[in-house]
């Protein structure tokens, strides 16, 4: 098994080494933003799986659309690591491969216009109208390019239709920003629509602990911190005559008083200091990570001998 990271082997690298070895195997990454697989046939791409896009495609141009579909995320991941492991095979059929060069080359380039895409279609709750027109001389069209200027009704957003063509919309986005760019299409934006899905996506995202901690105050919450900080500001302490029994009573009183303002029943316990982490106890380093870019060259070339 071979392993390493992007920052120290690129992804492109570690494909034209596959390539060239023509091994089969797997190369599981890892990365804070997503974890993907791709799997490879003597050198060529055979299957790949992110995230809930997994299972096997029928067809060569399916297989294709899926391949671009782990490839764009994985190529715009951050310090990933990656482990490549011969002979593994994917967990379903899989007849058929492609070259490597098919779906890297065009994947690559998404990647460096992603963030032109996103200006382009604004929103993937944005709405397309056809404008029975283009301002180009000419504008070339992939088989789903075609399929999703049919289906544009002017009522259907990008992600919909991204749904309705059975693809994600890191395939849909180049094909919806190359028919605005022809002046095929039109983007209308639904602000509304956009903000109620952002709002969601943030709900569904948040941490449980973040959710269970939500108070609803009986009072507007402007009112409510207002008081509160100058009841704290104006209390009387006295720490050298106070005893520890005191200290107490008096801490549970105005415990007490500011839930009370706050329109609580009760105030809670009282939190604990947070804890001090255990420097000395660090995560165990990943077994077989090959640091160097020569060594992780003599491999993939033993792996070719082989």
């Amino acid at each position: 098994m071979l392993s390493g990271t992007f920052e120290l082997f690129p992804l492109a690298e570690v494909l034209g080494l596959v390539e060239r070895a023509a091994v089969s195997g797997v190369l599981v990454v890892r990365g804070r933003e997503v974890d993907g697989s791709l799997y490879f046939v003597d050198g060529a791409l055979c299957a790949g799986e992110i995230a809930d896009l997994s299972g096997p495609v029928e067809g060569q141009q399916a297989l294709e659309i899926r391949l671009l579909e782990v490839a764009v995320p994985l190529l715009r991941t951050r310090n990933a690591d990656f482990e490549f492991r011969a002979d593994v095979t994917p967990p379903w059929p899989a007849p058929l491969s492609v070259p490597i060069a098919t779906v890297f080359e065009p994947a690559r380039r998404i990647a460096r216009e992603w963030s032109a895409i996103m200006t382009a279609i604004e929103s993937f709750e944005s709405v397309l109208v056809r404008t029975g027109e283009i301002s180009t001389d000419s504008i070339t069209l992939s088989h789903l390019g075609f399929r999703i200027l049919e289906q544009i009704d002017g009522t259907t957003s990008i992600r919909e239709l991204a749904r309705r063509s059975g693809v994600s919309l890191v395939a849909v986005a180049p094909e919806v920003r190359a028919l605005v760019l022809a002046g095929a299409v039109r983007v209308v934006v639904d602000a509304e629509r956009a903000l109620a899905t952002a709002r969601a996506d943030a709900e569904r995202d948040r941490p449980p602990l973040e959710a269970a901690l939500d108070v609803t105050f009986t009072a507007e919450p402007p009112t409510v911190v207002a008081d509160v900080v100058v009841e704290a500001a104006g209390a009387p302490t006295d720490f050298e005559t106070m005893t520890p029994a005191e200290d107490l009573d008096d801490l549970a009183r105005e415990r007490a008083s500011l839930a009370a303002k706050a329109g609580l029943s009760t105030p809670g316990p009282v939190p604990e200091p947070a804890a001090v982490p255990d420097i000395a106890a660090a995560e165990p380093e990943r077994a077989q990570i090959v640091v160097d870019r020569s060594e992780l060259l003599r491999m993939f070339s033993g792996l070719k001998d082989e």
